[in-house]
C-alpha cells in the first residue's frame, strides 16, 4: 500500500505541475501520434520512393497514412483499456511480464522460423493461458488439496516440460561445415591488370511456377509491379568482364531477399569491378521477381532461385559460343563458381 500511495503522490504532483505550467492541452495527443507516425514513416517511406516518387513527398504520404492508422488504434485501445481496468492490477502486471519474456524467448530461439505476426501473438496468448492454468492448478493441488486440479495440471505440465526441453536442446548436427584449405589472400593481394567491360544482358523467359507458388492479392500486386508473372521470369543480370581476356574463370552471384523495389543485383558493382580488374568474370543475376516486399513476399521459393540461377548460367554459356555475342569465348566453362 505504501508503494501505491507513493506512486499516486508522484502522479498527482506531475498532474499539478503540468496543469500549472501548461493549463488544459487536449490536443497534445494528436502531436504525440504525429511524432509516432513520423518515426514509423522513417522505416517505410523508401518503399514508395523506390518507385521514383520524390523522397519528401513519399515521407509525407507515409506519415499521413501512419497517423490515420495510429488514430484508429488509439480509439480501439481506449475501449479495450476499459476491460483491462476490471482485471486486478497485480495479475495484469504478471501477465505483461510473462508475455514480454515469452516474446523475447521467441525472438532468440525461433528467429529462423517464418511466422505471421498474428500467429506469433496467438501463440503467446495460448502459452500464457497454459502457464496460468499450470500455476493455478499446481497451487490448487498442492496447497488446497483439490484433486480435480489434476485434470488441468497434468496436460499443462507436459506442455511446460516440452517447452523447457526444447529451449535446452543443443539443436541438430547436419554435418555440412567444411574446413576450406585455401590461401584466403590469394585473390585479395592480386594486382589490378584489366579494364572492366560492364554488360547488361537479357535472355528469354523461364517458368518458375513449379518451384514457387502465390495467389490472390499477393499475385495481383506482384504481377502488376513486374508486368509479368512467375511463368515469365526474365533471364537477366549484369556481367563484369576483364577486357582483352578470354576463357576467364567466372563467378555467378545470386543476391539476397531484399525488397523487390530496388535493383538488388546492382548491389555487387563493387565486387564485380574488383574481381574483373583482377582477371575474373562476374555475373550478378537479377532475382528481383522472387524477392519480398513487406507483406507480399514469397515463401519456400529457394528452389525457384536455384532454377533461375541455372537458367542464367545456361544462357551465358550459350552466348559464350555465339560469335556476335559480347560473351564470345570470354568464359571458361570448366571454371564456374
Amino acid at each position: 500500500m505504501r508503494l501505491n500511495n507513493f506512486l499516486i503522490k508522484i502522479q498527482n504532483k506531475l498532474n499539478i505541475f503540468f496543469q500549472k505550467h501548461f493549463g488544459r492541452v487536449p490536443g497534445f495527443k494528436l502531436i504525440i501520434l504525429a511524432l509516432a507516425a513520423m518515426l514509423i514513416s522513417s522505416e517505410f517511406y523508401y518503399y514508395i520512393s523506390d518507385l521514383g516518387i520524390n523522397v519528401f513527398l513519399a515521407f509525407v504520404v507515409t506519415t499521413a497514412v501512419a497517423f490515420l492508422l495510429l488514430f484508429l488504434i488509439y480509439i480501439i485501445l481506449r475501449h479495450i483499456l476499459v476491460v483491462f481496468r476490471r482485471i486486478k492490477t497485480k495479475n495484469l502486471a504478471i501477465y505483461l511480464i510473462f508475455i514480454a519474456v515469452l516474446y523475447k524467448i521467441y525472438d532468440e530461439a525461433l528467429y529462423t522460423i517464418e511466422l505471421d505476426k498474428k500467429n506469433i501473438y496467438l501463440g503467446l496468448f495460448i502459452f500464457l493461458i497454459i502457464a496460468v492454468m499450470f500455476a493455478k492448478s499446481l497451487i490448487s493441488f498442492s496447497k488446497n488439496k483439490k484433486k480435480s486440479a489434476l485434470i488441468f495440471l497434468i496436460p499443462s505440465a507436459v506442455v511446460i516440460a516440452a517447452t523447457v526441453y526444447f529451449l535446452f536442446m543443443p539443436g541438430f548436427d547436419n554435418k555440412v561445415i567444411h574446413d576450406l584449405d585455401v590461401d584466403k589472400n590469394k585473390i585479395a593481394t592480386r594486382r589490378e591488370k584489366y579494364e572492366v567491360a560492364v554488360v547488361d544482358y537479357q535472355g528469354g523467359d523461364c517458368n518458375l511456377t513449379k518451384y514457387a507458388s502465390y495467389s490472390g492479392t499477393k499475385k495481383k500486386i506482384r504481377d502488376y509491379y513486374f508486368k509479368r508473372g512467375l511463368n515469365e521470369a526474365k533471364i537477366t543480370g549484369r556481367a563484369y568482364l576483364p577486357k582483352g581476356k578470354d576463357n576467364a574463370q567466372v563467378l555467378f552471384i545470386a543476391h539476397g531477399n531484399h525488397r523487390f523495389t530496388t535493383e538488388n543485383y546492382l548491389g555487387y558493382d563493387y565486387l564485380g569491378e574488383y574481381l574483373a580488374k583482377r582477371g575474373f568474370a562476374v555475373i550478378s543475376v537479377d532475382m528481383n521477381i522472387l524477392n519480398g516486399f513487406y507483406k507480399v513476399g514469397l515463401s519456400n521459393e529457394n528452389d525457384a532461385r536455384a532454377v533461375l540461377l541455372l537458367e542464367n548460367i545456361s544462357y551465358i554459356l550459350d552466348q559464350n559460343n555465339i560469335k556476335k555475342s559480347s560473351f564470345y569465348k570470354k568464359i571458361d566453362k570448366n571454371n564456374i563458381a
